[in-house]
């Protein structure tokens, strides 16, 4: 190092820079692997789950729920589907302005179908992490 030790000579610069791209495909190699799976592609996979064990119009009213509740949430991970995100939607199926207010049976009911959707994605086993956007192997 040189005058003050905060500057690198263009050698001491290179070096950590190929130290850095090392250190770089190290952390690539062993870091954890992300789950990318969307709320989104959750519905969807569970939708199509259910397509084969329940009625047409059954499935429709459970697309209807967690269609609304995709909205709701938005583009985001099925990791971060919280306690909040799912209390938020069902205050503001309650509290619709210029709508009738919702009753408790029907946000009871919205409040079913997302937890069936979860307890559905938490049965699933893991899936292999080459198969991106997977909640499930097929």
């Amino acid at each position: 190092m040189t005058g003050s030790g905060m500057q690198l000579t263009q050698t001491e610069l290179g070096a950590a820079r190929a130290a850095m791209a090392v250190l770089g495909k190290i952390l690539a190699k062993h870091a954890e692997p992300e789950n990318t799976v969307t709320l989104t592609t959750a519905i969807a996979q569970y939708l199509d789950d259910m397509r084969h064990q329940i009625r047409p119009r059954t499935l429709t009213q459970k697309a209807d729920v967690l269609k609304r509740f995709a909205a709701f949430a938005g583009p985001v991970p099925l990791s971060d589907v919280t306690v909040e995100v799912i209390t938020n939607f069902l205050d503001n199926i309650k509290d619709k302005s210029g709508a009738a207010p919702a009753s408790p049976y029907t946000i009871n009911g919205n409040r079913k179908e997302i937890a069936a959707l979860l307890h559905w994605c938490a049965k699933k086993p893991p899936v292999d992490h080459g198969e991106s956007g997977r909640i499930c192997a097929t």
